[in-house]
């Protein structure tokens, strides 16, 4: 119970003999700079984040969007912005689309689009997809992809390569030509039994202090296996999650990954299980 109710910060400062010695500065300040570089880095990320959504300010209703050409019933224009994310790539749009099984695969292997093609059409024509609404989606892709280097940087320092990254393509509308690009492609749990046990799995393997554990894993960095398609999470709350997904990798986690090496050393183990053999596992870890 002492174990668990010490802050880190304190029992450094015991450690250290209330100096700046060796327990600050290979334990506790790398992760205490990192998180105060997250939270500065989110401040940041998170107001250039609602400047997008601005513009957007009284048009994001509940009202349904009915899709006869998809059989499909949007949940309001905030889901189909969500969906519209998923468009900026090839990959993306062609695991929507086989996932909510709104497009048909050719004999050759491609996709027949014509009724998702007939729904961006009428939506756009209707006014339910406008200028704004295109100039917004393009803002977060391009915040994403700003984000990437600080996580290839990263994921290069921890795992000692870059992980593999998904190309945007160029597109047309009635509004111009935009750039495209990548949003996080998470299966929906709630339409797709596989997510749901796979999050079941998760949480079961998952520690009981994980919880307040500051990592973020490497979830959006892991390569996709293109031939598996399930409906696709269309969720605009993604994007803030997402951000602080990829600040959390980029700043927090190779500090962590640095000072969990320590804690898993033997001779670092028992020399810190003769001093206390509790503050590790009750206190360090967590």
């Amino acid at each position: 119970i002492r174990a668990r109710l010490f802050r880190a910060e304190s029992w450094v400062k015991v450690m250290d003999k209330g100096d700046q010695g060796a327990f600050h500065d290979y334990l506790f300040n790398p992760i205490a700079k990192a998180t105060a570089q997250y939270r500065l880095q989110k401040v940041e990320f998170v107001k250039r984040y609602l400047a997008l959504v601005q513009p957007l300010k009284g048009t994001l209703t509940s009202d349904e969007i009915i899709s006869p050409e998809l059989n499909y019933k949007f949940k309001g224009k905030a889901q189909l912005l969500g969906m519209l994310l998923h468009t900026g790539n090839e990959s993306n749009k062609s695991k929507l689309l086989r996932g909510y099984q709104w497009a048909t695969q050719n004999e050759d292997g491609s996709l027949d689009t014509t009724k998702f093609d007939a729904f961006i059409s009428r939506m756009q024509k209707e006014g339910l997809l406008t200028k704004v609404d295109y100039d917004f989606v393009q803002g977060v892709w391009d915040l994403f992809e700003e984000m990437k280097p600080m996580a290839q940087k990263a994921h290069k320092s921890m795992y000692g390569f870059y992980f593999n990254e998904v190309t945007a393509d160029e597109f047309t509308t009635p509004f111009g030509r935009y750039r495209g690009g990548y949003a996080p492609a998470k299966v929906d749990p709630y339409a797709n039994e596989d997510a749901s046990l796979r999050a079941e799995k998760e949480l079961l393997e998952r520690s009981n202090n994980s919880f307040a554990f500051p990592t973020a894993g490497r979830g959006a960095t892991k390569s996709r296996v293109e031939a598996y398609a399930a409906p696709l999470q269309m969720d605009l709350a993604l994007v803030s999650s997402h951000i602080d997904w990829a600040l959390r990798f980029s700043t927090i986690e190779p500090a962590v990954k640095a000072a969990s090496k320590m804690l898993w050393n033997k001779s670092f183990r028992d020399s810190l299980s003769a001093v206390d053999p509790t503050i590790r596992a009750e206190m360090l870890v967590p």
